[in-house]
């Protein structure tokens, strides 16, 4: 029979959770045969091997976790793939691979194998510790419940959460601050990892004094200025249920997030967001956001 991988060489990201390998498999009529799929580096000696899956070597039990699957092959097996879990860690590290081999199950005690194939773990962790603010947060829900939705760019030790006073100590993505209090407020989060990598995030809030309340609050990077093309990403705070937008000295136009302004002049710009709720939004607050367009 003959037998090949999909590929002669994977990659897959630390923090992927597993790979899939898959193996075809020719067998003639008539003739079945045990075989094994299987995670070992310790069958392989022979200097193509070496080459194959060079240094740095991937350890079973701290970078993946060691898998074998033996099975019966016959003219009816046509793919066997195995499915490999993939440790991630806090270490800075370069890429690191480790091999995939199915071989005849009788050639345990041998160095023989029908097909070879390497896996590259990608390290995830030499990039800085990162926080996102995720879509429209933080949000409001009626005038006194705050959701807080982040995205942390690698695993930490902890992540704390500060509204005012109140503090967070195991803060997580979905994290609700209840009865805050009319005003304007401060968000701000703190998180470090197991190489005592720090990173904060903060993102400011006004919170209404009655449920007739409407307003807006920039989130994720607010204002993006790319070339002459404007973003501006926004959410609603209290009631709002429409906004409208200005520029400058332009006529108002209805808007909803995120607003693309196009063919902006170069120069210092103005913005203005109303929001509206119709006869439910008795109070409403406008936001200005100035912005500045380069010379291109």
């Amino acid at each position: 029979g003959s037998f090949a991988f999909d590929q002669a060489h994977y990659t897959v990201g630390e923090s992927a959770g597993s790979i899939t390998v898959c193996a075809n498999l020719s067998i003639p009529a008539n003739v079945s045969e045990a075989m094994t799929l299987e995670t070992d580096l310790k069958l392989f000696a022979a200097n193509e091997t070496r080459d194959l899956v060079a240094a740095p070597i991937a350890l079973a039990g701290e970078d993946y976790t060691r898998v074998s699957d033996t099975f019966t092959a016959s003219a009816s097996t046509s793919r066997r793939c195995i499915d490999i879990p993939i440790i991630d860690d806090n270490d800075r590290e370069p890429n690191e691979r480790f091999a995939v081999v199915l071989r005849v199950a009788r050639t345990l005690e041998t160095r023989e194998f029908q097909a070879l194939a390497s896996v590259e773990i990608e390290d995830d962790d030499s990039g800085p510790l990162s926080i996102s603010f995720i879509g429209n947060t933080p949000s409001v829900a009626g005038i006194n419940d705050v959701t807080v939705e982040i995205s942390l760019s690698r695993q930490t030790r902890f992540a704390t959460c500060r509204l005012g006073d109140t503090v967070v100590e195991d803060c997580f993505t979905g994290t609700v601050f209840r009865d805050v209090p009319p005003g304007r407020h401060t968000i701000r989060i703190e998180a470090m990892n197991n190489r005592q990598d720090r990173a904060t995030a903060t993102r400011k809030i006004e919170i209404g004094s009655d449920l007739s309340f409407c307003s807006s609050h920039l989130i994720n990077d607010g204002v993006t200025v790319d070339g002459n093309t404007v973003t501006v990403e926004f959410g609603s705070v209290g009631l709002a249920l429409s906004f409208s937008c200005k520029l400058d000295s332009q006529p108002s136009f209805s808007c909803t997030s995120p607003v693309v302004l196009e063919d902006v002049d170069a120069g210092l710009h103005r913005l203005r967001i109303t929001a509206g709720g119709r006869s439910l939004c008795h109070t409403m607050r406008r936001q200005s956001i100035r912005f500045i367009v380069p010379r291109q």
